[in-house]
């Protein structure tokens, strides 16, 4: 018994060894997926129980494979594999979405979560047939690298153009192919506050950003601090100020979409006065007297601790972290805070609501930023384009629009958001889309240079006490020449 193991893993480290020095392409790709799936499961009877030494030694192998190729292996040879960025439970929750395209077309799929941008390479190398990416910027390259399937070989591309925002359908068209399929998206543009300690106070929900000053304005006469703003986030610091600057110029009169499109290519510069606009409206926030909680320690102290003043509580979730934040004897120690939806993970036990990003103007068109998820296809096979028209169609997503997600097609059923915590943004959002209003994230569109660099290195600077003048000239000149 002991030999026959030393023979496997003497054959496998043989097969990894000549694995990972095959160039990538898609015909390599099938003949590593094909050599290692028959290998995996003829030799090693992957499908013995996980109580057999068959099964146990099986499993071990299976670990390995997954490190090398950055999924699981599977013995039927029909079964669809994709990666995406997901926890367990959100992977379980696309498996049991999936589970219903399988009942009805018998083509079994199986979803990991795993490391997108670490593991790329492996998964294009070893045969995955789809990936769900949260960072669009690659889909071009990889596109161009002849590396994508183009999904309007064989899509119904009148439906997709009804059914996804002329936006959501650009950022995945590289040279009039369609490269991906938006599945989820999720909102930023939302105030978090305390719902029982806001009725008990009397305050009213902001219909307009006049109005947000004006609650601003209220909570500092009661004796109160309107706004959490915590935003340390180790070498990201900045982005949660970001997101403030793209909010406000996606709703500005004087700016909107199109200024917000052209900004993110730099065709409307930073010291444009739309964006030098959006830069001073954030200063009346940070900058008016007893606006902000802790502001000599706003850029020092964690962004997701910026519930705790709020509820004057110590979140378990984040250990040592937030015990800088001052200890409060009458929450709230602030009131607001503005966040994205995944701020929900940070309020646990917490009677916290949210209300949307106000407009300035709440005659102009719905409009709600934030970030999205896009499946890319990676092998062309029948089961798969099987696949991806499911994505593209309507009758995918019930079972993740139930668990809070919400969904990129804008004609799916609106009672399938049946979470009351989901069920307002995804209204709001539903509503961007058919206004074609709804942007991703500017600072993730821009260069990285920009986006992930001098955008959130400047912008803290600005809180810190720079000019508006200083800042955005100091972007303008670090955007990379070759796109100016």
């Amino acid at each position: 018994m002991g030999l026959r193991y030393v023979r496997f893993w003497l054959f496998w480290s043989l097969i990894f060894s000549v694995v990972w020095l095959l160039p990538t392409s898609q015909a390599n790709a099938k003949r590593c997926a094909e050599n290692l799936r028959k290998a995996y499961c003829h030799s090693l009877h992957c499908e013995a129980t996980a109580s057999s030494s068959h099964g146990r030694a099986c499993q071990v192998l299976n670990d390995i494979y997954r490190a090398q190729a950055g999924f699981s292996i599977f013995c039927d040879d029909r079964t669809l594999r994709l990666v995406g960025p997901f926890g367990e439970s959100e992977a379980a929750v696309q498996n049991q979405e999936l589970a219903r395209f399988t009942e009805s077309t018998g083509i079994p799929v199986r979803v990991e979560g795993g490391n997108i941008e670490a593991d790329l390479e492996k998964l294009l190398a070893c045969g995955a047939d789809g990936v769900f990416v949260p960072q669009t910027g690659m889909i071009a390259e990889l596109a161009s690298q002849g590396r994508l399937v183009d999904l309007s070989k064989f899509a119904d591309m009148n439906q997709v153009n009804e059914d996804f925002s002329e936006t959501l359908r650009k950022i995945v068209t590289i040279n009039g192919g369609l490269y991906g399929v938006w599945t989820s998206l999720q909102t930023k543009s939302l105030i978090w506050y305390p719902v029982e300690a806001f009725a008990k106070a009397g305050y009213q929900v902001p219909q307009t950003w006049d109005e947000l000053i004006a609650l601003s304005d209220e909570i500092v006469a009661d004796g109160g601090t309107p706004w959490c703003m915590y935003f340390e986030s180790a070498e990201s610091t900045g982005w949660l100020l970001t997101d403030w600057i793209e909010d406000i110029v996606l709703r500005l009169p004087g700016a909107g979409p199109g200024v917000y499109d052209d900004w993110v290519s730099h065709k409307v510069l930073f010291s444009d006065p739309p964006i030098k606009d959006a830069f001073a409206r954030l200063g009346e926030i940070l900058f008016t007297p007893d606006y902000v909680f802790d502001p000599e320690n706003i850029a020092t102290i964690p962004f997701f601790c910026a519930f705790v003043p709020m509820f004057g509580l110590q979140s378990d979730l984040f250990g040592d972290a937030c015990l800088a934040v001052p200890e409060l004897v009458n929450p709230p120690g602030c009131w607001l805070h503005r966040q994205a939806a995944f701020a929900i993970d940070f309020t646990a036990g917490s009677d916290v609501g949210y209300f949307p990003f106000p407009p300035f103007d709440p005659n102009l068109p719905s409009v709600q930023m934030g970030s999205g998820i896009v499946a890319i296809m990676t092998r062309d096979t029948p089961e798969g384009r099987a696949l991806f028209n499911h994505f593209l169609g309507r009758s995918y997503g019930e079972v993740i629009a139930a668990n809070g997600s919400v969904l990129a097609n804008r004609n799916i059923p609106s009672e399938w958001y049946q979470q009351p915590g989901s069920a307002l943004y995804a209204e709001q959002i539903r509503n961007a889309l058919v206004d074609d209003g709804f942007r991703l994230d500017a600072s993730d569109l821009m260069p990285f240079e920009v986006g992930g660099g001098s955008f959130w290195h400047y912008i803290t600077q600005f809180a810190l006490g720079a000019s508006i003048d200083e800042a955005t000239a100091a972007i303008d000149a670090s955007w990379p020449a070759a796109q100016l």
